[in-house]
């Protein structure tokens, strides 16, 4: 509505403040003027005999057009603009014409434009398309048992134009044991056979498409036992690289694969003085569990599976000893007594 025309020293002179009467010169005049009413930051004042419309912001408020803390500049105005445009006040919390000033709103709400459309629409709606055909994709598909399949409808019109109209369409298996479909056109397969398809709306007709479903692959085979596949022994720390034995148990099930959260317990033997420890702690993903002999006695080790506990298996009751002994050199008087294993 309102072009720069530059500076002016007018007065905007439909605004009451301005001195002598308030009258229409022609011209539209934004300003600012000390206002009377000291609760009102802006007012505008227009006619209908004449396309003038006067606005003014009121010096005795603190502006800003960068913060939040004072008055924001372009929101009042805005909302100004809004009575020079013709509206009226509203009762829409968030609009731009909302009765009271609520901090900075920069962006039309949706009933600021619902509002300034009805006072100046842009002309009488174009005529609407008729829907004159439904194709429906893909034309064949097949899927398993307890799989689905995303089917599209797009929809061709009167004036050649298309459109997706997968979620306006009616979906319908005409074989529900076969395969069943949702208002979105994604079809489940239910059991072995097939199903025709079909989009429709109303009048218009339908389209179909072919869907197949097979039988649904077997379960994986899962195993019965749970076992120990062997134990690292690994001295390391101190300046030899001596000083602690790590003992990592590697569990699986009886065809192959790492068991997860299997409750493992051993006894880590020191073969060359008799001592012994025990310690228990869970598989991780990899299906193995680590144990720590700190300051490990000299001496050769072996290490013995006293159980392994994994739900839905049975421990086949392998309790090695297992390849791998290691040995630590040092003097037979660093002996040190039974005790726990620190899970690692």
């Amino acid at each position: 509505m309102f072009n720069n025309a530059g500076n002016t020293s007018r007065c905007p002179s439909l605004v009451k403040e301005c001195r002598g009467k308030q009258t229409f010169d022609g011209w539209n005049d934004v300003g600012w003027l000390d206002i009377k009413d000291p609760n009102t930051l802006g007012v505008t004042w227009s006619g209908t005999s004449i396309d003038e419309a006067d606005m003014v912001l009121d010096t005795g408020h603190s502006w800003a057009t960068d913060n939040i803390n004072n008055y924001d500049v372009q929101t009042v105005l805005a909302h100004e603009e809004g009575h020079a445009l013709g509206l009226g006040h509203s009762g829409v919390v968030g609009a731009i014409m909302e009765a009271i000033y609520a901090g900075p709103r920069r962006g039309l709400h949706a009933d600021d434009i619902a509002g300034v459309s009805a006072l100046y629409p842009s002309g009488p709606p174009p005529p609407t398309a008729t829907l004159v055909s439904i194709a429906v994709t893909p034309a064949t598909a097949s899927i398993a048992a307890g799989e689905t399949q995303q089917f599209a409808a797009t929809g061709t019109y009167d004036d050649n134009s298309t459109a997706d109209i997968t979620g306006s369409v009616a979906w319908a298996s005409d074989n529900t044991n076969a395969a069943t479909i949702d208002g979105s056109g994604v079809a489940s397969g239910v059991a072995e056979g097939s199903a025709g398809i079909s989009a429709s709306q109303g009048a218009i007709g339908s389209n179909s498409a072919a869907l197949t479903v097979t039988a649904a692959p077997p379960p994986p085979p899962t195993g019965s036992e749970v076992g120990a596949t062997g134990v690292d022994h690994i001295f390391n720390g101190g300046k030899g690289g001596e000083k602690d034995l790590r003992v990592v148990v590697h569990v699986a099930d009886d065809l192959g694969a790492a068991v997860e959260g299997a409750a493992v317990d051993i006894t880590l033997n020191n073969t060359t003085f008799g001592a012994s420890w025990t310690g228990s702690a869970a598989t991780g993903a990899d299906g193995s569990v680590a144990f720590r002999l700190r300051n490990a006695p000299a001496g050769c080790y072996s290490t013995d599976v006293d159980g392994i506990s994994a739900a839905g298996l049975t421990w086949d009751g392998n309790t090695g000893p297992f390849p791998g002994t290691t040995c630590k050199s040092g003097s037979s008087g660093n002996r040190a007594s039974s005790g726990a294993l620190q899970a690692d």
